[in-house]
């Protein structure tokens, strides 16, 4: 069998793209049997913590307690955790012992396992920084990508975790983090953060933060918008300039343009939202939704005290506070009355 030992260091645990180096070292060499991580006692709860690969633990001061695993026959890997895996390992690469680009070594077990063997190795193997580690496994990343069809600006300031996918033609813009199992389909413009989310066809995102929700083909956002709690946004909308919405349903062909913070809401098609439009969702112990219905028109400034339901066809005259549900076709205003006075001239 083929099995590994990596004699690992503090930035084992350290993450880039979504993953440790242990664990992304493992992900690339599917075909080692088995791989044991060597590591400080003081070390072991860190490291369970955040390498999810199966592996075995062995202490620095345990080393023979390896012959317990591993048989005279089994070929073994050593690596050092620390170290820009530039190459992949292949079976062809493991026929005889050798010393390969200052960090790799192959052995046969009976030859290896001895604690004065263990500290020539740690000393001998090159030991990188690990900015350049990050460096060199984001680049190799955002260059699969682009072999793949995705127009990415700067491979130096895009960052892609390794369990998300983006579609052929998207164009990646710099400065944009694209993390934790997002999904991105084909023709998008993406700028900004993205997490958890799924984005459809012919997405633009300009300059915004998306987490945990859906946004279906077609939609601009931003720039400077939040977009957060599983929202869904319908094909065509458009979310413009420092919009929040919060576990919101948008409707097809909506538009929520500048300004507006939407919590817990479910907007129809073809409705418009003026600037500065509110729901204010929380009454001090409990959150309500607020329902707006087809083709209704929300002018600026104003604030809908949820729960609330605005019908179709609707106007809510701008600078309203919404206070009780509309019907269907009705118009809604409670501004008060404007009152102009003669100016006074004052004494001086």
């Amino acid at each position: 069998m083929i099995k590994c030992v990596i004699l690992a260091s503090d930035f084992g645990v350290k993450k880039v793209l979504g993953s440790t180096l242990i664990d992304k070292f493992i992900l690339d060499h599917s075909f080692i049997d088995k791989f044991y991580v060597l590591i400080d006692k003081n070390k072991l709860i860190e490291y369970k913590e955040n390498i999810v690969s199966d592996v075995c633990f062995v202490y620095y001061d345990e080393v023979e307690d390896l012959h317990k695993y591993i048989g005279v026959n089994d070929t073994i890997i050593v690596v050092k955790d620390s170290v820009v895996f530039k190459d992949k390992i292949s079976k062809e690469s493991l026929k005889e012992e050798y010393k390969c680009k200052d960090y790799l070594y192959v052995f046969y077990a009976k030859n290896l396992f001895s604690k004065k063997r263990f500290k020539e190795i740690k000393k001998d193997i090159y030991e990188g920084s690990f900015y350049n580690i990050k460096q060199t496994l984001i680049k190799e990343r955002n260059k699969r990508f682009i072999d793949d069809g995705v127009d990415i600006i700067d491979i130096n300031s895009t960052f892609i975790d390794y369990d998300c996918e983006i579609g052929e033609g998207s164009v990646i813009y710099p400065n944009t983090f694209i993390e934790d199992n997002t999904r991105i389909c084909s023709k998008c413009t993406i700028k900004g953060n993205i997490k958890k989310s799924i984005i459809k066809d012919n997405v633009t995102i300009k300059d915004s933060y998306v987490e945990n929700s859906i946004i279906d083909d077609g939609v601009s956002v931003g720039p400077y918008s939040y977009i957060h709690d599983d929202c869904l946004i319908k094909s065509g909308s458009i979310i413009g300039s420092y919009v929040e919405l919060k576990k919101c349903i948008i409707g097809c062909y909506t538009k929520v343009k500048h300004q507006s913070v939407l919590l817990d809401c479910i907007i129809g098609d073809n409705v418009n939202v003026g600037a500065g439009v509110i729901t204010a969702n929380y009454d001090g112990e409990m959150k309500h939704i607020s329902k707006i219905g087809n083709k209704s028109f929300i002018g600026c400034n104003s604030v809908i005290i949820s729960p609330i339901t605005i019908g179709k066809n609707c106007f809510v005259a701008a600078d309203t506070t919404v206070v009780k549900d509309i019907d269907d076709n009705e118009f809604a205003i409670s501004r008060v009355n404007q009152v102009n006075k003669v100016k006074r001239k004052l004494n001086i």
